[in-house]
């Protein structure tokens, strides 16, 4: 993945994390077919901008904004 760039990992929007689609049902039975786009755990990578980031941020609660920072922090040492 590209460093310019900032992703996050989210439920598949395809199958909402199930790994089952009927989109992509065999035509000769009826049953559930994997979903071809998430990875084992039911999630993929979509990019992310920096303004969405920070609006998130923003709206975090105190707490919540306390722990990440308290992370960052000791992520940078």
């Amino acid at each position: 993945m590209p460093y310019d760039k900032l992703y996050v990992r989210i439920a598949c929007t395809a199958c909402n994390g199930s790994r089952l689609s009927r989109a992509y049902q065999s035509p000769v039975d009826n049953r559930w077919s994997r979903c071809p786009y998430c990875g084992p755990s039911g999630k993929v990578y979509v990019s992310i901008e920096l303004t969405a980031l920070m609006r998130h941020i923003d709206s975090l609660d105190p707490e919540d904004f306390r722990q990440l920072r308290a992370y960052i922090n000791e992520r940078a040492d």
